[in-house]
């Protein structure tokens, strides 16, 4: 299975000799988040969210998840997204009981903005026995464009 993920230079510099490298964390657990296509990627990474400025060069990172990795799948819950009115979760508790049981390499989840549409974002889990076989595909450098023509 191939998954994207949007970082800045920084990370992407780093990736190949440590795939976990720049991963968010719930409660002090990491994760890494990983989107089925590179526009959904761009359209719902919170590296955004992240960076006080949008950088003119971002960069798309494939993951690759070994055959047959197990993955959990989250369905539609109310508690799937955390509430930006009282922290800077993303997303919401069940992540830190995904991390914490670590049976399971990654968890797919409805997207956020697609909500309606058959697409799935979601997390991967560094400290999976599992991780270890994950591999860093390309490498793509995302440039915005300046010109307005």
């Amino acid at each position: 299975m191939k998954l994207f993920r949007l970082v800045h230079k920084q990370v992407a510099s780093t990736l190949m000799d440590n795939p976990a490298t720049g991963c968010s964390f719930a409660q002090n657990l990491p994760f890494i988040y990983g989107y089925d296509a590179i526009p959904t990627a761009v359209l719902e990474s919170p590296v955004y969210r992240s960076l006080a400025k949008i950088l003119p060069v971002l960069y798309v990172v494939e993951y690759i998840l070994p055959e047959y990795s197990p993955i959990k799948r989250i369905m539609s819950a109310s508690n799937i997204y955390g509430d930006f009115r009282t922290s800077n979760d993303y997303l919401g508790p069940w992540v830190k009981f995904f991390l914490n049981d670590c049976q399971e390499l990654a968890a797919a989840f409805p997207s956020k903005h697609f909500f309606w549409a058959d697409i799935n974002n979601y997390i991967i889990n560094p400290n999976h026995k599992m991780f270890k076989h994950v591999k860093i595909g390309k490498i793509y450098q995302l440039a915005r464009s300046h010109d307005n023509s």
